[in-house]
């Protein structure tokens, strides 16, 4: 069963707030740290914060989970959660292609990557 959540990427220390900090993004997904465990192959919504001087915009993306898994970091121990988008608008897009570069890292190898036809 596909859950949905809706969250932002920015800091949410103390709050009920599922995110906590965004690690990674591109144009195929992002990867960030969760206070809780998200099923692989859930459907889930994210606001996507962006910002440049005089201008801040949020997003809304969707996307589904295929990978989590448990993580040590300074807060303690979270969740790390990759999320292929499946539906990303075209001006977020436009602004990840841009910061794109050479050599930039992909996104780690996923046990359940089958699942999603991937290789």
């Amino acid at each position: 069963m596909a859950s949905k959540a809706k969250h932002q990427k920015k800091s949410t220390v103390g709050s009920d707030g599922l995110v906590t900090r965004l690690c990674s993004i591109n144009t195929s997904g992002l990867v960030f740290l969760a206070a809780r465990r998200l099923e692989v192959s859930s459907d889930v919504t994210l606001a996507v914060q962006t910002s440049a001087p005089g201008l801040s915009h949020e997003w809304e993306v969707h996307g589904w989970v295929v990978d989590c898994r448990i993580a040590r970091c300074r807060d303690g121990l979270r969740y790390k959660v990759t999320l292929m988008f499946h539906d990303l608008p075209a001006g977020l897009q436009s602004i990840l292609r841009a910061e794109c570069v050479a050599g930039s890292q992909g996104f780690p190898p996923l046990r359940q990557a089958p699942i999603f036809g991937m290789n």
